[in-house]
């Protein structure tokens, strides 16, 4: 008896502290919460650039929120104009050559004005998510670059901006999985990283800063029964 008066206020203190960090690490923006179904379509999306100067395509990143599979373009500079729409193929800019992604759907993603002097991020990555399975790019061609976003299926999207910095974000409808949203992580395709900027919810970073944090409490509780133990042998 003496032992667990000990262990639960541990497991009480343990408790709080864990709660308390995790939600200090999470992400509580507006950005975090995945479009609702009723803002979602298939249709074409253009949004005309807010400046006739060059952004650089700084950071390009994937993740999963309950509810979406989402894709984040991040800028240094003004907010790009940006058309998004379901295509048969994507077609690689400059060379007309079709790009291969891995799924059965496919987004073009086309952004300009951009940096003719800085290259964007052009690589390819695997995303493993419930819809989203691939982003490559598809061009960086005189002022516009663009992006090719393989699906597992047609799904219905929503392509928005944030702000602090310029990104452009687009939601894909995924179903609700506990097992994806655990195991989905930010996979960066660009040769510049993000430093810590803030996503807009692309990032998934929160997950692993909870998982050690229960990692951290897991060990406290451990000490916390030995020295217990040890306390109530002394006593008998």
């Amino acid at each position: 008896m003496r032992t667990v008066r000990v262990l639960v206020p541990l497991l009480s203190l343990s408790a709080v502290g864990l709660g308390f960090a995790g939600s200090a690490s999470a992400e509580t923006t507006p950005a975090n919460v995945c479009a609702g179904a009723a803002a979602m379509s298939t249709n074409s999306v253009s949004m005309p650039a807010a400046s006739s100067t060059q952004t650089v395509v700084r950071d390009v990143r994937v993740g999963h929120h309950a509810g979406c599979d989402r894709v984040v373009f991040e800028f240094a500079g003004p907010m790009p104009g940006y058309s998004v729409r379901y295509v048969r193929s994507v077609i690689q800019d400059g060379s007309g050559q079709r790009v291969s992604l891995a799924g059965t759907a496919y987004l073009q993603v086309v952004i300009r004005p951009t940096s003719t002097v800085t290259h964007a991020p052009q690589s390819r990555t695997s995303a493993g998510l419930a819809v989203l399975r691939e982003v490559a790019g598809a061009g960086d061609f005189e002022g516009v670059t663009s992006y090719g976003v393989g699906l597992a299926s047609r799904q219905p999207f929503l392509a928005y901006q944030l702000a602090g910095p310029n990104r452009l974000v687009i939601d894909l409808a995924a179903p609700v999985s506990g097992a994806v949203a655990q195991t989905a992580t930010t996979t960066q395709v660009s040769a510049v990283p993000s430093g810590g900027a803030q996503t807009g919810g692309g990032s998934t970073a929160g997950l692993q800063q909870v998982g050690l944090l229960a990692a951290g409490g897991g060990l406290i509780l451990a000490a916390g029964a030995v020295t217990a133990r040890r306390r109530v042998a002394r006593q008998s």
